[in-house]
């Protein structure tokens, strides 16, 4: 044991030591853990059906920021499902021969060359959560498990919750403006769907599913705006019509630092996804549908004693304009307070409020009470 120490300490030394001179690092990790209640009311058809669930849930990451020079960094991170955190069971817990939904994953795995006029991020990048990319996680999502693309919950859901907030691609990006009104624009893209044209052919017949995203970061002494646009050109292909079906995705995220203590925030964000074909390989039944998505909502936030209260209110819709009775309206409120207890452990006292209406007159309501224990260095 004695000469295995001995070991892992001389390849420490040897690797710090051809280490370039400026090179630093930063370790960072989050463990929480969460104390659930979900009560459910479903009214339809003139019945009300009530029912509640108790359970816990656990999040939890580790990871590392390194510099290598001022111009280059990496940034790696790795954990279990923290951004919607995972169900608590003995089935799923870290039992021998019973490890399944706790296995960590890379969240972020990325490099960053950024000289100053520019800046490129390639790997498992961090995507900000906004109200569009609420609705692009709902999208993919739902078409990831083999469901049709409709935007159902987008309010519900959180980008985080969807995808830990990244995604494999490439961004590029450059400052536009400096001074005291600053600006920007930032070019992400990656691989939706990737599928194999006929180079002998028109290669658009199967085009891969490309996504493009564009935002442009400004701000202006307490104000700060994000325009954001989406497209995903050939998000479903029918290779017995030939048909294509894009989606395309915009909206406005805002936030407005009133003082030190009190600020606010608001955001709206679209969906519209045009659908000629059933599936995406073999369908030879045509299907036409409109789907279009909205989300939007404002929200606070006040510095109260020793932490803070968050307030939210966020309104979603899913709608096929091609099928009657078909819009799904999705009024989401919630309320947190965060506690900090040291600047390394905070408490969470939080409630959120989940309602589905629907053109057939089904309601369907869950709260979820909550007490939220975090640890971060």
């Amino acid at each position: 044991m004695i000469q295995s120490a001995l070991v892992i300490l001389l390849f420490s030394f040897s690797v710090l030591a051809a280490l370039p001179e400026d090179f630093s690092f930063t370790p960072y990790g989050m463990a929480q853990y969460r104390l659930r209640y979900e009560f459910l009311s479903e009214k339809y058809d003139g019945k009300t059906i009530s029912s509640g669930n108790y359970f816990n849930t656990i999040g939890y990451k580790v990871g590392l920021k390194a510099s290598v020079n001022s111009q280059v960094d990496f940034q790696f991170e790795i954990g279990n499902d923290w951004g919607s955190t995972e169900a608590v069971s003995v089935d799923n817990s870290n039992m021998t021969k019973n490890r399944a939904d706790l296995y960590p994953f890379f969240s972020l795995a990325f490099v960053r060359w950024n000289p100053g006029y520019m800046h490129i991020q390639a790997g498992r990048v961090p995507v900000k959560a906004t109200s569009v990319t609420d609705i692009l996680g709902i999208s993919l999502q739902r078409s990831n498990s083999g469901k049709d693309i409709r935007y159902e919950s987008c309010s519900h859901q959180p980008w985080v919750a969807s995808t830990n907030g990244t995604m494999d691609g490439l961004r590029i990006g450059a400052p536009i403006s400096k001074k005291e009104f600053k600006l920007g624009v930032d070019l992400f893209t990656t691989v939706i769907t990737q599928r194999t044209a006929p180079l002998s052919e028109n290669f658009l017949k199967n085009a891969d599913g490309v996504m493009v995203m564009l935002d442009f970061p400004m701000s202006y002494k307490g104000l700060s705006l994000l325009p954001q646009f989406i497209a995903i050109p050939y998000r479903k292909y029918d290779q017995v019509n030939k048909e294509k079906d894009h989606e395309l995705m915009g909206g406005l995220q805002g936030d407005i630092k009133i003082n030190q203590a009190f600020s606010l925030r608001f955001g709206y964000g679209f969906a519209v996804f045009y659908q000629n074909v059933l599936s995406d390989s073999s369908s030879a039944k045509d299907v036409v549908v409109r789907q279009i998505g909205m989300n939007g909502g404002v929200g606070s936030s006040l510095q109260i004693g020793p932490g803070k209260l968050d307030l939210d209110l966020k309104i979603g819709s899913d709608d096929d304009r091609e099928t009657q009775m078909d819009k799904q309206i999705f009024p989401y409120i919630e309320t947190l307070y965060t506690w900090v207890l040291n600047k390394h452990f905070s408490v969470r006292p939080r409630l959120r409020v989940f309602i589905t209406t629907t053109e057939t007159e089904k309601t369907v309501v869950r709260s979820r009470p909550e007490l939220i224990f975090n640890g971060s260095f």
